[in-house]
């Protein structure tokens, strides 16, 4: 579970480093970046270049799908087995657009408004009254509609 967190967070810092430097192209990224893309996700240094290219790009179709989607917009993530970015629609009347705006799109339970507000009244809630020493964190998890709570072993 930790090492599954782990890689969907890599992923995510890698989104973020492409944002970042809009200027990274796979073919310059960091040799360590490769290596470790190679040794975390099981890729040759080709494929770990090819997907460095495919997140790049869903970096930047997110801003222009995110707003295809509207109030439709449940959530996104990067599908490595597609090499795309993925947007969940609460309405398939969205969907179109947002496959316009260059993403795939898959039904979506709720809203990714309702879960970041969901998350947000757990974040203030952990305020006044802190977590249990079981609990680690809790995020939002788009492609099941739900907050996750993540406990220690």
């Amino acid at each position: 579970m930790r090492r599954r967190i782990a890689l969907a967070l890599g992923g995510a810092a890698v989104l973020t480093a492409s944002l970042a430097s809009s200027s990274l192209s796979p073919a310059v990224a960091s040799p360590g970046l490769i290596a470790a893309m190679q040794r975390d996700f099981g890729l040759t240094a080709a494929q770990a270049e090819t997907r460095l290219g495919q997140e790049i790009t869903a970096a930047r179709v997110m801003p222009a799908a995110q707003q295809a989607a509207g109030a439709a917009f449940g959530g996104a993530w990067f599908d490595p087995a597609l090499g795309k970015l993925v947007v969940g629609v609460t309405d398939p009347a969205a969907a179109d657009a947002v496959r316009q705006a260059g993403a795939e799109t898959a039904p979506a339970k709720v809203s990714a408004a309702k879960l970041d507000a969901t998350k947000a009244a757990i974040d203030a809630s952990a305020k006044a009254d802190p977590a249990p020493a079981a609990v680690s964190g809790w995020r939002t998890d788009p492609r099941a509609g739900s907050v996750v709570v993540t406990l220690r072993p």
